[in-house]
């Protein structure tokens, strides 16, 4: 009787462990869809400045995400944000990040539900307080 309910616990045991490994691997394949330098799809230009943002998902968690300026008078001014990212699920992901104007210990946290289509991902901010906006960038080819 204790064999029995010994092998009933390892096959329970190892479905357990293959289902846990199986929704495991899907969340880090959807990570792997985000790896990459990503481009806002729409900058705003003008005769004098172009403006733009890009996001770069790193395969260690890392995240960049970079304000851009150019133009006639600023030569490319950037802002740079940076920090980790954590899949919560398989299209939500949490961002935790950091500037040269915070201070030390500070982080800006925002929880970002996403989809990508192709060479497109779309991300909107879930962070309470914020006005749900969409963002929309395109792949940047190597």
């Amino acid at each position: 009787m204790l064999g029995v309910l010994h092998m009933r616990l390892s096959i329970t045991s190892i479905l357990l462990i293959t289902a846990t490994s199986s929704l495991c691997f899907y969340a880090v394949s959807r990570a792997d869809g985000l790896v990459g330098l990503w481009r806002e799809d729409i900058s705003n230009t003008n005769n004098m400045v172009e403006t733009y943002q890009t996001i770069e998902f790193g395969t260690n968690g890392s995240v960049a995400i970079t304000k851009i300026i150019k133009g006639k008078v600023v030569k490319d001014m950037r802002t740079p944000f940076w920090g980790t990212y954590t899949m919560i699920d398989s299209n939500t992901v949490r961002l935790e990040l950091k500037s040269d104007s915070m201070r030390p210990n500070e982080k800006a946290i925002d929880i970002e539900s996403f989809a990508i289509t192709g060479d497109r991902l779309g991300m909107i901010s879930l962070t309470t307080g914020v006005v749900p906006k969409t963002q929309k960038y395109r792949r940047v080819k190597p």
